[in-house]
């Protein structure tokens, strides 16, 4: 996937905004491009995805180990009175005598040590491909676990953007009901001295009461919404960053484009299923012979200090597999089982994408129209609201209408606030939908 990198201008003011905020001693604000990165770097989901990249690279390397030649050194001290242990190493010690054997007992010979040390190599021939199957199947396994490391980490980034814009939508709540709170408390105040003036009926002050009510409600449970909203961020970017100041959302953006390149996580699908056609093909190349060299190189001595005999052996010859229990059948059953899944598993992630991309799609749409529609409902109740408040003020018009009218204003402006919050999220769904950078900066 190419991604670009960042923009050096907002970089710069980033960091000039940190140092002014240093200086001032105060907190800096969190951006939601911060928390992009933030998110990818801190998100413990992160550390385990490059995990599992090292771990198939290891066993990449593991299996194209079985390619090459192998070298041993054998050191170490054996003693024995075995009849045919001690006539071997007296031989191999360059130590046997016939006048010595004709006057020895053979059959009760004496404990005998034998320091040995030996160099030995190896090396089994593919010739037909069983080994550098599996090796293509490990490479093939451990693209896949970089291409799921990089879906991952798009995924972690667009939560951490959902809670972000989630925070950020409470945060706006909050000051709206604080907004609307302190003007429910008027209206309480009014309302109760009116009625002590004989002006209005004890109507009044209940509605102005009820409507506080009704305020204080959704105050706590827009404290609870930014709670768990918070938390979320917390266990993405780490909790002292997530609580900072948040700043406002980005500006609408156009509906993002198809993205060119193969979605991290239908292309992992895709080598998947390679890699397992790729492990059949050595599985059933596994039922055919080998070709075996192998090398020795012996030394060996009855003291440490004494003259060391040596000896060298070559063996070159095929390894046929004749009969194994059924082991070699079962390993090709359990392959081709392992390739059809991972074939329906492909099928499935690219119907997924399509399916995600088309809901995204949708989503945004609707969130658009949303933030439009909200945006004009924001606007007219104001005006309401104004009218309203005027004309009681006059006392033209009754208490229960203001309060009508405030309710609707704070309804839409919630709207719009909550609107504003899910096209920013729907935007970063669509991203991660088709396989884009879900901060929607391409790096």
């Amino acid at each position: 996937m190419n991604r670009k990198a960042h923009p050096m201008r907002a970089s710069a003011a980033a960091l000039l905004a940190l140092i002014a905020s240093i200086c001032l001693g105060e907190e800096a604000p969190l951006t939601i491009s911060e928390t992009a990165g933030l998110a990818a770097g801190e998100a413990p989901g992160i550390a385990r995805a490059r995990a599992d990249v090292e771990a198939a690279e290891a066993r990449h390397r593991a299996a194209r180990s079985l390619l090459g030649p192998s070298l041993a050194m054998d050191a170490g001290l054996l003693a024995t009175n075995d009849p045919v242990g001690v006539f071997s190493y007296t031989l191999k010690q360059e130590r046997f005598s016939l006048v010595e054997f004709a006057a020895s007992d053979p059959n009760h010979p004496p404990i005998t040590q034998n320091w040995a040390a030996a160099i030995a190599a190896g090396w089994s021939l593919d010739l037909f491909g069983s080994a550098r199957g599996e090796a293509r199947a490990a490479g093939k396994a451990t693209e896949a676990a970089a291409r799921t490391a990089s879906r991952t980490r798009d995924t972690l980034v667009f939560q951490a953007l959902s809670a972000f814009a989630a925070a950020w939508r409470a945060e706006e709540a909050n000051t709206l009901l604080s907004a609307r709170r302190a003007d429910a408390e008027k209206d309480v105040s009014l309302a109760r001295s009116l009625q002590e003036s004989g002006l209005t009926t004890a109507a009044d002050p209940a509605r102005a009461e009820a409507a506080l009510a009704d305020v204080e409600a959704q105050v706590a449970a827009e404290q609870s919404a930014k709670a768990t909203a918070r938390a979320a961020l917390a266990a993405l970017i780490g909790r002292q960053a997530a609580e900072r100041p948040i700043v406002g959302l980005p500006e609408p953006r156009p509906m993002p484009q198809a993205n060119s390149a193969v979605r991290d996580d239908v292309a992992a699908a895709e080598l998947a299923f390679h890699a397992a056609q790729d492990s059949v093909k050595a599985a059933r190349s596994s039922r055919f012979p080998a070709l075996v060299l192998s090398a020795r190189y012996d030394l060996n001595a009855p003291r440490p200090g004494s003259r060391w005999g040596d000896s060298a052996s070559f063996f070159g010859g095929f390894h046929v597999p004749i009969f194994a229990s059924g082991a070699v059948d079962a390993r090709i059953s359990e392959a081709l089982a392992s390739e059809r899944g991972a074939e329906a598993a492909a099928r499935e992630a690219k119907q997924e994408q399509d399916r995600q991309i088309a809901a995204a799609r949708a989503a945004m749409t609707a969130a658009s129209s949303r933030v439009a529609a909200f945006g004009e409902a924001e606007k007219a109740a104001a005006r309401a609201r104004q009218i309203q408040q005027a004309r009681y003020e006059e006392g033209a018009a009754r208490l229960s209408d203001l309060l009508d009218a405030r309710a609707a204003e704070l309804s839409a402006r919630l709207g719009a606030a909550a609107a504003r919050s899910e096209l920013t999220i729907s935007e970063a769904r669509l991203r991660l939908a088709l396989g884009l950078p879900p901060e929607g900066e391409e790096n």
